[in-house]
């Protein structure tokens, strides 16, 4: 699995996340590719109040409540 299909599977986990579903058995089967997944979703995790804190102070008449729930996993994975 490609980190490309990595990305798209912590992104889905993460926006499945926010509506209460909370199962990583999509995470794929490749042993590398899951491991970066969970890194990622990790990663967010984490620092999920320092990404939010970034994101609010550099997004210009923008803010965090008026992302959809996939735009904002999105951006906190990027800045992640």
């Amino acid at each position: 699995m490609s980190k490309r299909k990595s990305r798209e599977l912590a992104l889905q986990y993460l926006y499945q996340r926010e509506y209460g579903n909370e199962s990583v058995d999509r995470l794929g089967e490749d042993p590398n590719a899951k491991a970066y997944c969970q890194r990622l979703i990790q990663t967010v995790d984490e620092n999920k109040e320092s990404i939010d804190q970034l994101i609010t102070d550099n997004a210009k008449n923008w803010n965090m409540d008026r992302m959809t729930h996939l735009e904002r996993n999105n951006v906190r994975m990027a800045v992640g």
